[in-house]
């Protein structure tokens, strides 16, 4: 290559040097890295402008993954808000208190009774509602100008915020609302199932927030560029880092983060499974808890897909695309679910 284009680098191994060139040689343009080893000394070319990250080219912009958030936001916003006047109010979920009553004197402990208390009925359908709104405006957000630039920077550092914070309370809305379809009414272990699956929630930003380095980072240009992968050390550079000179991935949130999801799951399908053994729960409620429980799982498979870099879940945005089909799908699938199940219920 020529000398005004061949820069030199420091590489930790003893007499090694790597050099990278913006223009390199006719023997090594058939690829974007070549490696040879002379006299103790590595040589590497790498084009500057690489397009590639493991041999995949990244397919989304800032402007199309605008496109598909301002889709996912108006229709989630439209059903929404659609669903509130057609939501059949007759079609309840009581919310119940067991507090014991203040005992006698004289009276064992083991012999207090609690007392079952109605405190609230919410229609089912306004919990449908509730999560397609959140969803909506969580889209709505992201695509918004003056937020949309702040959002496209968090996704070329593998990042969103804005979606953890509305799955922390759309997901919990949701499996409450399965909770009480199979049948609990119990108000403070619906309690504990929203704050345990926002638990969950918040685990999935703590894996985003502890990676972004750990996996491609991207420059962002213009709104219909595509992101190019920021230049790294591909040598390694030690102090626990992988050959690519990036950290590795810390998957203990990811792990943690099943801790609260099983038990929330646990709770649920002990209520499914003893309302099937009563014969109680309409078929619409089969449909909905493997729907959701499958979808529910597929979250964590798209997260685990992103960290481990299969093709389809690299380059810029491409598995918060599928976090936007993935929420679109989860919500729209329960919300008229519950709908048409609740309406053929409906006298």
């Amino acid at each position: 290559g020529r000398s005004d284009s061949v820069q030199l680098h420091r590489h930790p191994f003893p007499r090694a040097l790597s050099l990278r060139c913006s223009s390199p040689p006719p023997a090594a343009s058939a690829c974007a890295c070549a490696c040879t080893s002379y006299a103790g000394a590595r040589l590497r070319f790498r084009t500057v402008s690489a397009s590639r990250e493991s041999g995949d080219m990244p397919a989304l912009t800032p402007r199309r993954l605008r496109i598909f958030n301002i889709i996912a936001a108006v229709i989630q916003l439209a059903c929404g808000i659609a669903l509130g006047p057609i939501t059949d109010r007759a079609a309840s979920a009581p919310w119940y208190t067991d507090f014991i009553n203040a005992p006698e004197k004289n009276v064992s402990f083991l012999d207090f009774i609690p007392v079952s208390k109605m405190v609230a009925s919410v229609p089912l359908g306004y919990y449908s509602c509730v999560f397609l709104l959140l969803s909506g405006v969580n889209h709505a957000l992201c695509a918004m100008p003056g937020i949309n630039g702040w959002y496209n920077k968090q996704i070329a550092l593998n990042s969103n915020p804005i979606r953890w914070l509305e799955y922390a309370f759309s997901a919990s809305v949701m499996h409450v609302m399965i909770l009480q379809l199979s049948g609990a009414t119990q108000v403070h272990l619906l309690y504990a199932v929203f704050g345990l699956t926002m638990t969950t929630m918040t685990h999935g930003w703590l894996m985003e927030r502890s990676n972004m380095r750990a996996l491609p980072t991207y420059v962002l240009e213009g709104p219909s560029d595509v992101p190019q992968p920021e230049e790294s050390d591909t040598l390694g550079s030690g102090g626990g880092k992988t050959s690519t000179g990036r950290p590795p991935v810390d998957w203990t949130p990811f792990l943690l983060g099943f801790i609260p999801h099983i038990y929330v799951w646990t709770i649920i399908a002990c209520y499914f499974f003893r309302a099937i053994a009563n014969r109680s729960p309409p078929a619409f409620v089969y449909v909905i808890f493997f729907i959701e429980l499958f979808i529910d799982l597929s979250f964590a498979v798209n997260m685990m897909l992103q960290y481990v870099q299969v093709p389809g879940w690299r380059g810029y945005g491409a598995t918060e695309f599928w976090y936007i089909v993935l929420s679109l799908t989860a919500k729209q699938l329960l919300a008229w679910i519950n709908y048409g199940g609740t309406k053929a219920l409906a006298p």
